[in-house]
């Protein structure tokens, strides 16, 4: 089976194969769009906790969950912010 792979990529040349023409502009808004996503997931994720705080009525084992949640989404975002920023960078200088 394989022969006949390679034979027919050797039959076609260099159009077998995709020509990608990825530059650092095209890398930095494919994870602008990928980090926005993100982030917008992240802040739904806030907005969704703060409302389970504030409708929790004073149960205890409510509140403890939403806190939980709005701590970790509150960490997630900084930490995918963070992400960003050391990407563009390391982007950037090469």
């Amino acid at each position: 089976m394989w022969p006949l792979i390679i034979a027919a990529v050797q039959k076609r040349g260099n159009d077998a194969l995709p020509q990608v023409s990825a530059n650092s502009t095209n890398v930095r808004n494919g994870l602008a769009v990928i980090f926005a996503a993100f982030a917008a997931v992240t802040i739904l994720v806030i907005v969704k906790a703060s409302i389970d705080f504030a409708t929790s009525d004073g149960n205890p084992e409510n509140i403890s969950k939403a806190k939980k949640t709005l701590i970790y989404a509150v960490v997630g975002l900084i930490s995918a912010e963070s992400a960003e920023t050391i990407v563009l960078t390391v982007i950037g200088k090469i």
